[in-house]
């Protein structure tokens, strides 16, 4: 009989949402921390840039959900 395998996992979503944040908010001179044992986020910086900084990081995305819909678009045609 086999013993027990003990996968450790770990959700490092939250991890990689951060440095995406942080690589648009050093040029506002603001950071975000990820705090692994709480699993949570911390904005420091100007509160007034927040939005601005999300709002870049979602346009990193956004351009390949625009390509994704032209396909769509030409394959219902």
């Amino acid at each position: 009989m086999m013993n027990k395998l003990y996968i450790a996992s770990k959700n490092v979503n939250l991890e990689i949402v951060a440095k995406l944040l942080n690589s648009v908010a050093e040029k506002y001179g603001c950071f975000v921390r990820y705090d692994s044992r709480e699993n949570s986020l911390k904005f420091v910086g100007d509160e007034s840039y927040w939005r601005h900084i999300v709002e870049e990081v979602m346009e990193f995305f956004f351009p390949v959900s625009q390509q994704l819909e032209a396909v769509r678009q030409r394959e219902y045609q």
